[in-house]
């Protein structure tokens, strides 16, 4: 018993003088789940949740005004893929701008993230969870009104329009839930990066994304909005998708490349957002 009680007072004193130790980081799906947990919703709160909520309506407003007053109520189908599609992709963008950019980027200005680094949960997770939360703002926030945008834009002649257009909501919302994943990690690669990420980010997305993808060469397919749209092509053969007259003939790419290329994107940005997390420095 003296021994057993001899050898536990040795390695007390031998960690008391080593100093404290930092607690081992937790790893997997339940790390990843617990950073997701203590973040979830928080980009929505305050003045930035409302602003967001009222944005993602801005469509629905424009689509009961056309009803009210525009020559050709509402347009129907074509109206709404030429249209609406158009006007949701950029308000989509400005969405994922300020929760890709905040989701992280607004603890790491604040230095509350200094306090989860503390945590037992590894920086990987940190990303992860936060990503998800992202995630699931942006899909709260997007595809609800979304839905509601293609009820009131062919409900105003009937059920009918509704149910037989149906495949269109689903590319529709098939292009809103993989540009929400792809921008987002572009996004929040942006903000690990940079300093002043929303500004850059609109800088990067409308003056460059949305000028190179309306320009019917070649250079058009550099943007995600490109790949976006010509998957949403090939999920219904409606050439409306696309935003200029023609483009499917100067520039044809096949659904599988498009797929390809956002996946390779997503991976690359998922690995740098996660390097440059992991060496970074908080004081």
């Amino acid at each position: 018993m003296s021994t057993m009680k001899e050898t536990s007072q040795a390695r007390t004193a031998a960690e008391a003088a080593a100093g404290p130790t930092m607690p081992e980081c937790g790893g997997g799906l339940q790390s990843v789940m617990s950073a997701f947990r203590v973040s979830l919703f928080q980009p929505l709160r305050g003045r930035r949740g409302v602003v967001l909520f009222f944005l993602t309506l801005l469509p629905v407003i424009i689509v009961l005004l056309s009803h009210c007053f525009a020559a050709v109520r509402g347009g129907g189908s074509r109206f709404f893929m030429e249209e609406m599609v158009t006007i949701y992709h950029y308000i989509e963008l400005l969405i994922y701008i300020f929760l890709g950019c905040s989701v992280l980027g607004s603890d790491m200005e604040s230095r509350i993230l200094c306090y989860d680094l503390t945590c037992p949960v590894s920086r990987n997770a940190i990303v992860a969870g936060r990503y998800l939360t992202y995630l699931v703002c942006a899909y709260v926030l997007v595809l609800p009104s979304l839905c509601l945008a293609y009820v009131t834009t062919l409900g105003w002649y009937g059920p009918d329009p509704v149910f037989y257009y149906l495949p269109l909501l689903g590319a529709t919302i098939l292009s809103a839930v993989i540009g929400a994943i792809v921008y987002g990690a572009f996004f929040l690669c942006l903000s690990i990066y940079t300093r002043r990420s929303a500004l850059v980010a609109m800088i990067l997305a409308f003056c460059i994304e949305g000028f190179v993808a309306n320009i019917p060469l070649k250079i058009c397919t550099y943007s995600v909005l490109f790949h976006l749209r010509n998957v949403m092509f090939f999920a219904t053969g409606e050439t409306g998708f696309f935003p200029i007259p023609g483009m499917r003939e100067n520039v044809p790419v096949g659904l599988w490349s498009s797929v390809l290329v956002l996946v390779v994107l997503w991976g690359v940005l998922t690995f740098l957002s996660l390097r440059a997390f992991n060496r970074k420095q908080f004081t």
